[in-house]
């Protein structure tokens, strides 16, 4: 293995994958290994390759091919990380995912063998361009399934088997519906009328995790945080620093946005490429540092604000005010203020080889059938109506109004065909209302328990 280790990268001699497959023929004869074993064990169970476009922090954007290799499921999900350098081929990538088959089988661990890589140079990149090209080629999140919906597809049904028994990561998922890679998991109607809902690391998590916040199940989030940290190959306190600052740049842009709302529209990229300049706090080999100072203060409310708020103020070089009582601040605005909730509904066209021959609607209520797409988009457009207001009153809003709205999607096809083909018709219902003020009192909290969000 280490000889095997020191080619990666370099010139001459067999190949990386070249060795891996040398070696295990070499132990597949003395244990006289079944044929077809060794043949399954030869070949990559999956093997996906990715262009991945990243905007990198200057406004620019890259295009970086990446690869993911899963050699062997057959004990469990695929354990690997992911290597950057700007040697990386596919042979390297497929024989570390081989490697990992035998660690993992070896320390008798339930993982199968995996592995990804980047053909980069993460030494000329930033840890943000970096976080940024790992979310796209390793997804850490989970899916849970709610509620059953009608006329699933079969696609969406095999799905939601997979979470029948409970929580399932994309990584898992991608595995169980034999997809070459986690993104590549298609969960997105079920998400959009609330039978599978998407969980992940949040922000807050980080902080259970740093002791710096107790509310709510604080061991669930440190173990989050663990796993996604051996996901993305990190020690667990780069992991949290990292995701911190990146989440300190994203408030400090939202806010920056909000103040320079009265500007005329800067450039593509502007207001990112100051914030990450003025981020730098000093650490950047540039010859121009940035540094903000706006002229309004950033208030805070919320559990987790003081934690957060204050640090991206100072990127933007603004006072931060947290007020007393501001982690119940945002619950008793909920409670006493405006009640709003969204429904989508969907209009797809039925296809044959004659062309499109009929219209159906997807909605959380069920799928219906229609002729004309008009009628098809009406039917939409009542029923998403319909579905808003009721989600309201079930909130508390009190004589809600509800606003629809219909967006039509169209691709370009062969001139042959004509040069515009219907994909879809997207309608989406807001229904908004005051909340019923009549709000029980909430006792006082019991001895020694800290007020929470």
């Amino acid at each position: 293995m280490s000889l095997a280790k020191s080619q990666i990268g370099g010139t001459g001699g067999p190949s990386p994958w070249e060795m891996a497959l040398q070696q295990l023929d070499g132990v597949a004869e003395r244990l006289k290994l079944d044929r077809g074993i060794h043949q399954r064990l030869r070949n990559p169970k999956r093997i996906l390759t990715v262009s991945v476009p990243i905007r990198m922090d200057d406004g620019r954007e890259e295009v970086f091919t990446g690869y993911r290799v899963q050699h062997n499921l057959s004990r469990g999900p695929g354990k690997g990380g992911i290597r950057y350098h700007p040697g990386v081929t596919l042979d390297e990538v497929k024989a570390l995912a081989m490697w990992m088959t035998w660690k993992c089988a070896v320390v008798d661990i339930p993982f199968g063998g995996a592995k990804g890589g980047v053909v980069c140079n993460p030494k000329a990149m930033s840890l943000t361009e970096l976080e940024r090209k790992t979310r796209l080629v390793a997804p850490c999140d989970f899916l849970v399934r709610v509620r059953d919906i009608a006329a699933a597809d079969e696609r969406e049904r095999a799905l939601l088997r997979c979470l029948s028994d409970g929580p399932r990561s994309l990584v898992q998922l991608a595995g169980d519906l034999e997809v070459a890679h986690p993104a590549l998991v298609d969960g997105g109607r079920l998400e959009r009328l609330g039978a599978v809902v998407r969980a992940g690391l949040t922000p807050t998590d980080l902080l259970h995790a740093e002791g710096l916040y107790v509310a709510w199940d604080a061991e669930a989030a440190r173990a989050g945080v663990a796993a996604m940290a051996r996901q993305a190959g990190m020690a667990e306190r780069v992991l949290i620093a990292t995701v911190r600052a990146e989440v300190d740049r994203l408030l400090a842009g939202v806010m920056l946005g909000k103040l320079a709302s009265g500007w005329a529209s800067p450039p593509e990229g502007a207001l990112g490429w100051l914030v990450e300049r003025a981020s730098e706090d000093g650490r950047s080999s540039s010859d121009l540092r940035v540094h903000l100072s706006a002229t309004l203060p950033v208030v805070g409310i919320g559990a987790p604000a003081g934690a957060y708020l204050p640090r991206a103020a100072r990127v933007l070089g603004a006072k931060a005010i947290i007020p007393e009582h501001a982690e119940v601040a945002n619950a008793v605005g909920a409670a006493v203020g405006g009640v709003a909730e969204s429904v989508e509904v969907v209009v797809k066209a039925v296809h044959s080889a004659a062309g499109i021959v009929g219209y159906t609607v997807h909605s959380a209520a069920g799928m219906s059938t229609f002729e004309g797409r008009e009628e098809a988009v009406a039917h939409a457009m009542e029923t998403a109506r319909r579905l808003a207001a009721q989600r309201a009153g079930e909130a508390g809003a009190v004589e809600a109004d509800v606003e629809v709205k219909r967006a039509d999607l169209t691709g370009t096809a062969d001139p042959a065909y004509g040069s515009q083909i219907f994909l879809e018709t997207r309608v989406r219902a807001t229904a908004v209302g005051r909340g019923d003020r009549r709000i029980a009192p909430i006792p006082p909290p019991a001895p020694g328990c800290r007020g929470g969000a």
